[in-house]
């Protein structure tokens, strides 16, 4: 919910996604663009995004790699440290419990 408030204090266009439970919350939140992710998939919608905050992990983090625009950033919160260390990410910085890493080439 932080993150929310804090790029809309930054005049940013956030987009959230939820279930459809939840939709109308994220709006009351002050989210722009509210994806149901049990109908919509991110990916196919959203593209060329500065920031990316994943909060969920499993297969999102490889799915959100996709949108962040070249120059962007994806934060990650959740962390399944083997499993990106297994990968080849150069320049990544790590600042428990937040990983930041920068969009591949």
């Amino acid at each position: 919910m932080i993150a929310v408030q804090l790029a809309k204090w930054e005049e940013a266009h956030v987009i959230g996604t939820c279930s459809t439970k939840n939709v109308n919350f994220l709006y009351s939140l002050g989210v722009d663009t509210v994806i149901d992710y049990t109908s919509e998939s991110f990916e196919k919608i959203v593209q060329d995004v500065d920031l990316v905050v994943d909060t969920v992990g499993t297969d999102t983090l490889e799915r959100s790699w996709s949108v962040v625009k070249k120059g962007g950033r994806l934060l990650k919160r959740v962390l399944p440290l083997a499993r990106l260390l297994s990968k080849s990410y150069s320049n990544w910085i790590f600042t428990p419990p937040v990983l930041l890493l920068p969009p591949e080439p």
